[in-house]
């Protein structure tokens, strides 16, 4: 692997080891909860932000990833 490659998979590890060795359970999904304030007409959402940090890098892992790998992911 490249650099470039070798930083996107480190980072990629990292947080994925992050979120599974977590003392807490951390959800699948963008927004932890909505809070409803009187007064607004739309709740607030709270960001899950360690998930959302986890999914940009499981992306940015996906586009510099070796050519031989993708190959054999498809076969």
């Amino acid at each position: 692997m490249n650099e470039e490659q070798k930083i996107a998979y480190g980072r990629f590890i990292k947080i994925r080891d992050k979120i599974r060795n977590s003392p807490v359970w951390i959800p699948p999904r963008d927004c932890l909860s909505t809070v409803d304030i009187v007064g607004m007409n739309h709740p607030l959402f709270e960001v899950n932000d360690l998930y959302i940090e986890y999914q940009q890098a499981f992306q940015d892992w996906l586009a510099v990833e070796p050519k031989e790998r993708k190959d054999w992911t498809r076969k």
